[in-house]
């Protein structure tokens, strides 16, 4: 299943609670890592944190200072949606130009008699 955000340990947000209601908290989440499979109190690696650390160390206070403490969702980009139009089909083009040509004309000249006067 497809999902639009990764799944995150909550285990540095809610200190507060107890061992067994942050296990059941990252269950309902979805993420149960292969760490904390065994034992429950094991802290798991996020791939991003070993990424992170791999970074020299003034990289790594810049990116921690201006993220923000929520994690962010995977950037997505859909498909292109496809379009078939087909172009309206015009009776008469020439004769709607002159009508047109024609009004824009008589517009002009009824300009410049109100300014003439």
């Amino acid at each position: 299943m497809w999902l639009p955000f990764y799944l995150y340990d909550y285990r540095d947000y809610y200190t507060d609670l107890k061992p067994d209601q942050l296990e059941a908290l990252l269950k309902a989440s979805g993420f149960v890592p292969s760490a904390s499979i065994g034992s429950p109190h094991a802290v798991p690696v996020n791939p991003s944190t070993a990424r992170l650390n791999e970074l020299p160390a003034a990289v790594q206070d810049v990116l921690l200072r201006t993220s923000g403490t929520i994690p962010h969702a995977r950037e997505y980009v859909p498909m292109e949606a496809k379009t078939d139009w087909s172009r309206p089909r015009v009776p008469n083009r020439y004769k709607m130009e002159e009508e047109h040509k024609a009004r824009v004309n008589k517009i002009r000249r009824s300009r410049t008699l109100l300014l003439d006067v």
